[in-house]
C-alpha cells in the first residue's frame, strides 16, 4: 500500500526525463492526467489518516510543479497548478501543519512559496506578499523546532532565499 502510494509522485518524475524530449508535451500531459486522477482517488481514501495526507500534499505539489511551477520545465498551466497547491496545502494541513508537524509544515511552506511563485508569474500582488510572509513564518517556525535536521534547515535557508528574491522582484527591500 506504501508503494502504491508514491505512485503518483514516481509518475510524476518520469516528467524530469521527459521535458527534455522534443515533442514530449502529449506524454507529459498523460503523466499529468494518470496522476491526478490517482491522487483524486487517493484523496476521496485519505479521511483524517495523517500519514496519507502528508503523502497527498506531496503528491499534490508535484503535481502542481509540473503542471506549471515556472521554476523547473512545466506545462504552463498556471491555473492548474494553483488548485493542486490548494489541495497540497489542505493536506498538509490535516497532516498537522498548523499543530507544530514537522515535516507537514515543511511540505506547507514549500507550497506556500509555489504558490507565491505561480501568484507572481500571474501577477497577484497581493497573493504573491500573503505567500512570501506565509513561507517565511511557517520556515521559521520550522527552525525553531528541536527535531529539525540539518537538510530541514538547508532547505528552509533555499525557501527564504526564493522567498528573499520574490520580495525583491516586487521591489520590497525591506
Amino acid at each position: 500500500f506504501s508503494q502504491l502510494r508514491e505512485l503518483p509522485v514516481t509518475l510524476l518524475n518520469l516528467d524530469t526525463d521527459l521535458s527534455g524530449l522534443p515533442g514530449a508535451t502529449t506524454v507529459r500531459q498523460k503523466v499529468v492526467s494518470a496522476s491526478m486522477q490517482y491522487l483524486e482517488s487517493l484523496s476521496r481514501e485519505a479521511g483524517r489518516d495523517k500519514d496519507l495526507s502528508l503523502d497527498l500534499a506531496k503528491g499534490y505539489l508535484s503535481l502542481a510543479q509540473v503542471q506549471g511551477v515556472p521554476t523547473v520545465p512545466n506545462l504552463g498551466q498556471f491555473d492548474e497548478a494553483d488548485k493542486s497547491l490548494r489541495k497540497a496545502e489542505e493536506f498538509a494541513e490535516i497532516a498537522g501543519a498548523e499543530k507544530g508537524n514537522l515535516r507537514a509544515l515543511m511540505v506547507a511552506a514549500e507550497v506556500d512559496q509555489d504558490q507565491m511563485i505561480v501568484a507572481d508569474t500571474v501577477r497577484r500582488v497581493d497573493d504573491t506578499i500573503a505567500r512570501a510572509q506565509k513561507c517565511a513564518a511557517r520556515i521559521e517556525l520550522c527552525m525553531r523546532d528541536k527535531n529539525a535536521t540539518k537538510e530541514d534547515l538547508q532547505q528552509g535557508v533555499r525557501l527564504l532565499d526564493n522567498v528573499a528574491q520574490g520580495e525583491m522582484n516586487m521591489h520590497r527591500y525591506g
